[in-house]
């Protein structure tokens, strides 16, 4: 059944055009109250929940899902996502270069809840080196790798409040991860972390998110600073389309998908846009990139399981 893609294409989202990012954050105007992450001590690293039956159900499956790899970087890309990395801002990337001295280059990670800031700065710190001098990976963005752009230059997360370090906010390079709507909302009914709202009657069970009008969503970005969407859809189109649209400084968009399957490629062309050079072999992350330890609640999953769930077309449609 496809009711939840007719739900979001209704939001203005165009899913259909998602392999092609670029146009993927088309939606209604509509500014909500400015909020900020620093509640739960900036250490959402950012995760994937999983729960027991679902990863049974996808175990037992003969076909459907992408193949396990081990200890490899790339695995096909599903077609569903077509046929390579799709990446916004390369343009960017020379202009920041020639911009910031060697020493001062330094890039974060920043996305919603759910999307893999944690994999994408483990698999950077394992695989991408700079020269010596200087700060060059920071482990989140200085105005908190969730929230709105539209805090960049207002808010500091808590590690960069005076009297701690502040690097000048045009040294640094967000890298900036989006994950596919469909399987992204699912994510956030199994852990929705600082996100919340009422789970009807109707979202029991697998069903969840559809139907997505009835997913009004509040985001406890700050304890004092709250958002409020008319739902999940409106929260993922409204946080990402201000990296799209809004951001007036370099900056990288890059999708899970892609992480996830094209890993090598896709963490080369972070790691050589900000000016680093990949050390070999490429290491891979095999195994969960989060842990309760850092704040995730929940099962999470490792690389095989994200294969298997996040490979399937089935899987993406199916609430």
């Amino acid at each position: 059944e496809l009711r939840i893609v007719a739900i979001v294409v209704l939001f203005g989202v165009n899913l259909a055009l998602y392999v092609s990012i670029q146009a993927m954050f088309i939606l209604a105007e509509r500014q909500e109250p400015a909020s900020d992450a620093g509640t739960w001590r900036d250490r959402a690293l950012e995760a994937e929940a999983t729960v027991a039956a679902l990863e049974a159900r996808l175990e037992s499956e003969a076909t459907g899902g992408a193949p396990a790899v081990e200890n490899s970087s790339t695995s096909a890309l599903p077609a569903m996502y077509g046929s390579g990395p799709r990446i916004i801002g390369l343009e960017t990337c020379a202009a920041y270069r020639d911009a910031v001295p060697a020493h001062q280059r330094r890039w974060a990670p920043a996305g919603l809840f759910n999307c893999g800031t944690n994999t994408l700065l483990k698999l950077m710190s394992a695989n991408c080196q700079f020269e010596p001098a200087g700060r060059h990976t920071l482990w989140q963005a200085p105005w908190g790798k969730h929230n709105p752009l539209a805090w960049r230059g207002d808010h500091w997360a808590p590690q960069f409040r005076a009297p701690n370090w502040q690097p000048a906010l045009s040294t640094v390079f967000p890298a900036m991860i989006v994950k596919d709507c469909l399987t992204w909302m699912k994510s956030m009914c199994r852990n929705g972390y600082e996100a919340s709202f009422k789970q009807h009657v109707q979202h029991r069970g697998d069903r969840c998110p559809s139907p997505v009008d009835l997913t009004a969503t509040t985001v406890r970005f700050q304890p004092t600073r709250v958002g409020k969407y008319q739902s999940l859809a409106h929260l993922w189109a409204e946080w990402n389309r201000a990296y799209v649209v809004n951001a007036t400084f370099p900056r990288l968009i890059i999708r899970f998908e892609d992480l996830l399957f094209e890993t090598e490629r896709t963490v080369t062309t972070v790691c050589e846009c900000v000016g680093g050079t990949m050390r070999r072999p490429f290491r891979q992350q095999d195994q969960a990139t989060k842990s309760e330890r850092d704040g995730h609640r929940g099962p999470v999953n490792d690389r095989d399981k994200a294969l298997k769930l996040y490979g399937s077309e089935e899987e993406r449609y199916l609430h």
